[in-house]
């Protein structure tokens, strides 16, 4: 059988990580040879939930990771996002902040996460959870080195991360976060910036 290339996506509850999700599910439902794996990172498990993520090998003395599988019946991939945007998040992900974008907002909730539910035997939603000795709370750098351990350890081909995309003189990427993934990361990573309008029409035209 056919080996299926192995996506991993990064989600975080940001309108970056939206775009992301649905550029994933586009790419998802036009790839029957893919993979998915969606990807959330809390800073602690609250106790000894999931399995311990062999941080010894990954990083010295205080950092621990812990990673678990949810199920489909356990994780409701909408339970990420705000059910009722307010105008400043419905402009970060569309055009506008009326009533015509909000039903676009709901619509493209709805067909993201249905094709999620169609592809659910090519769908994993997993959990890395960062445990720390010296902080009560992970810092940006060691998120990035967990994202791109776990990609590497579990022989990822693609990261799909959100970005808020280039500078107003293209120099460089806006947000440090990508930039280190960038960096960091051995295993190549899609950068998604704000979707188009006609990508985005595309994608619920086909709902």
């Amino acid at each position: 059988m056919e080996n299926k290339l192995k996506v991993l996506l990064y989600s975080d509850g940001s309108y970056q990580a939206l775009s992301a999700a649905v550029y994933a599910a586009n790419l998802l439902q036009n790839s029957p040879q893919m993979n998915l794996t969606i990807l959330r990172i809390q800073e602690k498990d609250g106790g000894s939930l999931g399995v311990k993520y062999s941080w010894k090998e990954l990083r010295v003395k205080c950092i621990k990771y812990y990673w678990s599988n949810s199920s489909g019946a356990e994780f409701n991939w909408l339970d990420g996002w705000p059910v009722s945007p307010d105008q400043k998040w419905l402009k970060k992900i569309l055009d506008g902040a009326d009533h015509k974008n909000t039903k676009k907002y709901e619509k493209l909730l709805s067909q993201t996460n249905n094709i999620f539910l169609q592809r659910k035997q090519d769908v994993q939603h997993q959990i890395l959870y960062l445990n720390t000795c010296f902080s009560e709370k992970s810092n940006r750098s060691e998120i990035v080195k967990a994202l791109a351990d776990y990609a590497e350890k579990n022989a990822f081909q693609l990261i799909i991360i959100g970005t808020r995309g280039f500078s107003k003189f293209r120099r460089t990427i806006v947000g440090s976060f990508s930039q280190e993934i960038l960096a960091k990361s051995k295993v190549p990573a899609l950068l998604i910036k704000k979707l188009s309008a006609e990508f985005i029409c595309s994608f619920l035209s086909d709902s």
